[in-house]
């Protein structure tokens, strides 16, 4: 699969995601097997996997420079005990198997980068494969950059 097709295949996550997740802004959830994966969830993982894919991709292909690389897209996630998480391409491994648990939830949770925090750095990833010309911004429907 080539970059072009990465990008595309997270666009079509993150639309699916915006009809499907009710809070597009939910990092938490529930991962015991009691209860099972919800459809949301399952779309969740599915859109941070496609992200995740895209950006490795684009990885190979450049150096992690300062700027969008490195740029917090919403000054950090922070989780109901106070603990953060930054929200910047150059760390989303972090975002990648971690779970949480706190004396408020009902046992271990799943972290998830939210849809909406997805957008973003969708955006930036685009921004970045077309500044080096990984891209043609021509190739991206005309929505792109209102409904990314």
């Amino acid at each position: 699969m080539n970059l072009q097709q990465r990008r595309e295949t997270c666009r079509e996550a993150l639309q699916r995601a915006y009809v499907e997740v009710a809070d597009p802004e939910r990092a938490l959830w529930p991962s015991d097997n009691l209860t099972g994966p919800t459809q949301q969830r399952d779309v969740v993982e599915q859109l941070n996997g496609a992200l995740y894919q895209f950006v490795m991709a684009l990885r190979q292909r450049t150096e992690l420079e300062p700027g969008r690389w490195t740029d917090d897209v919403v000054g950090g996630h922070e989780f109901p005990d106070g603990a953060t998480l930054p929200v910047k391409l150059a760390h989303l491994d972090k975002w990648r198997g971690v779970s949480y648990t706190d004396e408020s939830t009902a046992g271990v949770q799943t972290v998830y980068l939210p849809v909406a925090y997805v957008r973003e750095l969708l955006r930036q990833a685009t921004a970045i494969a077309e500044t080096h010309g990984f891209l043609d911004a021509r190739d991206a429907p005309e929505d792109w950059r209102k409904h990314a």
